[in-house]
């Protein structure tokens, strides 16, 4: 294993070794096919695809799909490799290595040079549509270039550098609302649609840079060590350095290059750098696309643009990306993997005895959580639950908190769902609370409600009551708990030569 990866090629290289991905030798099209065939390796759990032969692109010009999605039969496997783990590590040690590597941040080293350089356009030359951005989704409203890649933005007021995951569309006709209009000044190669809420922190960025009436300078990479772009999916506080979080992760240092044009840095080994600036509270219409949650949600509406300046790239460049849609894809194991690290470390840090707090993939990432814990005191999930709540990552998500005994483990959705069924008693164990803030791409949420995100929250206790006398708590009939350690000894011994398989 080539651990830590340098840049994405030696990442790819590690995934084609451990059988996580297949070369796509045949020619695919850009339009949809290569979107459809990563939505169904997602749904299927299949290996990344690399598309090396793209319809309309040259020789050399490649996508890659799905880094670190859904991989059977070890659902982490990508993201275990990209820690430098064995793909079948458990859930649990991941988790552990992950908060230990959250202690240890590392900062940067810049270098003079890069392989992001080997190719550089300036001005008229800039244009996106040199690669093969795929449309994703039937409906989507342009070709969206940055579904797996960072948006890096600088505070106006502060050294605050935020590497954020934004998705960015280059206009097409017949797809984008208000074609002639948004490319009347600017051909499309020059343009990005770009979805950057206010809750967001390239959001909070843009505000402020909005309120001077100056242009908000913005750097998109892909590429690079695979941490560089992962770090910027990862439910970080205001404040905190994704690229030190980065090179936390890969236990090395991120190698930065200036930027062209901007006053900013990315990997230098990245695959595809796009430099440009944001105009100040100017609007072209986005949307709609695929989202996160599984549905085509957010209508079309007026969001910010960015004009591109410049681009550099390697040579025979790849572009990876993602496809969101029904789960489990790309964001659906970043926001488990990464989320439910950092929700668990958090709750220990507030002296909460958690054993996990796990964000199934299946609940989207982030809109499901279920902590296994200890109940040491009488309405202590009541509180736990505020503590969740209260977290950037529990505000935004968490609407469904399942709270279960630490006997239960929450990442086996059989037991959850067997503690749910029989220790959470409806009017005792069920507690909603209105007017919780959420995430306003939630589906559930009512139409009106989301220009704010008004959202709820649901409060599922599945602990036994700590004023139950302990006689009232019924023994667990389990191969574990129901009998003496000499018959679970024998059975163990003879399992092979009762005929059955390990």
């Amino acid at each position: 294993m080539r651990y830590p990866h340098k840049d994405l090629r030696e990442f790819i290289e590690d995934l084609r070794d451990e059988g996580e991905l297949i070369d796509v030798n045949t020619e695919v099209d850009w339009r949809l096919e290569i979107g459809a065939i990563i939505r169904r390796l997602n749904e299927t759990g299949g290996p990344a695809p690399l598309f090396n032969k793209i319809k309309d692109y040259p020789e050399g010009y490649r996508v890659l799909g799905s880094p670190h999605g859904y991989a059977k039969p070890y659902m982490h496997a990508r993201m275990a490799l990209a820690l430098g783990l064995s793909k079948d590590t458990p859930f649990e040690k991941l988790l552990e290595t992950i908060i230990e590597r959250l202690g240890n941040r590392i900062k940067p080293v810049n270098v003079e040079s890069g392989e992001c350089k080997e190719n550089i356009m300036l001005g008229e030359e800039a244009d996106v549509t040199k690669f093969p951005v795929p449309i994703i989704h039937g409906g989507d409203g342009g070709r969206y270039i940055s579904t797996w890649a960072s948006v890096v933005t600088k505070d106006p007021d502060t050294d605050w550098v935020n590497w954020g995951m934004y998705r960015q569309a280059v206009p097409l006709k017949g797809y984008t609302i208000n074609y002639e209009e948004t490319t009347k000044d600017l051909p499309p190669g020059r343009i990005l649609l770009t979805l950057l809420v206010p809750t967001g922190q390239g959001g909070m960025h843009l505000a402020k840079y909005e309120e001077k009436g100056i242009p908000m300078p913005c750097v998109t990479f892909m590429g690079g060590p695979p941490f560089a772009v992962l770090s910027s999916a990862m439910p970080l506080p205001p404040g905190v350095s994704e690229v030190e979080v980065a090179g936390a992760m890969q236990e090395k240092p991120i190698e930065l290059v200036k930027c062209e044009t901007q006053d900013l840095e990315v990997p230098a080994t990245s695959e595809i750098v796009i430099e440009g600036e944001i105009p100040p509270k100017d609007r072209k219409i986005e949307g709609p696309f695929g989202e996160y949650t599984g549905y085509r949600g957010m209508p079309p509406g007026p969001r910010p643009w960015v004009k591109v300046n410049c681009v550099t790239h390697r040579d025979d460049p790849i572009l990876p990306v993602t496809c969101m849609g029904k789960p489990v894809d790309e964001w659906c194991m970043v926001g488990s993997t990464f989320g439910s690290a950092i929700m668990t470390h958090y709750l220990r840090q507030q002296g909460f005895p958690v054993r996990i707090a796990y964000y199934p993939p299946a609940g989207v990432g982030n809109h499901l959580t279920i902590v296994s814990t200890k109940v040491p005191f009488y309405g202590y999930t009541k509180v736990l639950a505020s503590a969740v709540w209260s977290h950037r990552f529990g505000m935004v998500g968490a609407d469904y908190l399942i709270i279960v005994d630490e006997d239960i483990d929450p990442t086996d959705l059989n037991e959850v769902m067997w503690a749910v069924s029989t220790r959470c008693y409806p009017s005792r164990g069920i507690h909603v609370e209105s007017g919780r803030f959420s995430y306003n791409l939630w589906p559930a949420m009512p139409p009106a409600d989301r220009p704010i995100g008004r959202g709820s929250k649901v409060l599922i206790d599945a602990t036994w009551p700590k004023d139950w006398p302990e006689e009232w708590i019924p023994p667990v009939m389990s191969f574990e708990k129901a009998y003496p350690e000499s018959i679970k000894k024998k059975v163990m011994e003879r399992w092979k030569e009762y005929g059955f398989e390990e």
